[in-house]
């Protein structure tokens, strides 16, 4: 039924929404749950930001259907110019979002590679140590779900679907 609902008003349901809508005690509220924390909680981020690091994270991670929808999420809530550079160069220009990306770039490779390097350097650009815990969540949720998304090889719509879901999200975020 809801899936019927999402097609009627998105015109097709995508991979994650059938995944998360299937048994969605098991894997859909939970999951939603730890996203929606990361994702959508009052901090230092921005909503714009946490889409961009999700995007990020993707990217390190080699996840296409993440990599799309949430460079389409991030360039919706913020910066297209900015997103698009981020994602193609790797770098913004700024000392917080830089040192948040070599963050997201060591948490991607791995645990050994996050060093206390990375904790000072968020911090001189001004990082909260709330903030560093934030980021960390997100790194936690979108690696976990990048490899949701690629073992059962999500099919990547074109982006004019999540920018049609973007208002949704935008407003309720990620509780299924």
């Amino acid at each position: 039924m809801i899936l019927g609902i999402v097609r009627r008003t998105m015109g097709e349901a995508t991979d994650v929404q059938r995944v998360l809508f299937h048994r969605p005690e098991f894997l859909g509220r939970p999951l939603g749950a730890i996203t929606h924390h990361a994702m959508r909680l009052p901090g230092d981020w921005s909503v714009a930001e946490r889409e961009l690091f999700a995007a990020f994270l993707s990217k390190q991670n080699r996840c296409d259907f993440c990599i799309a929808c949430h460079g389409e999420y991030a360039s919706q809530a913020g910066d297209r110019s900015l997103v698009e550079r981020i994602l193609s160069d790797g770098v913004a220009g700024d000392a917080r979002l830089d040192a948040a990306l070599e963050f997201l770039t060591a948490f991607a490779t791995g645990p050994a590679a996050i060093t206390s390097r990375h904790l000072d350097r968020l911090r001189q650009a001004g990082v909260r140590d709330e903030a560093i815990r934030d980021l960390a969540q997100i790194a936690f949720a979108f690696s976990l779900i990048n490899r949701v998304a690629d073992s059962l090889e999500f099919r990547v719509p074109g982006p004019d679907l999540f920018a049609r879901s973007w208002p949704r999200m935008r407003d309720h975020g990620y509780r299924f």
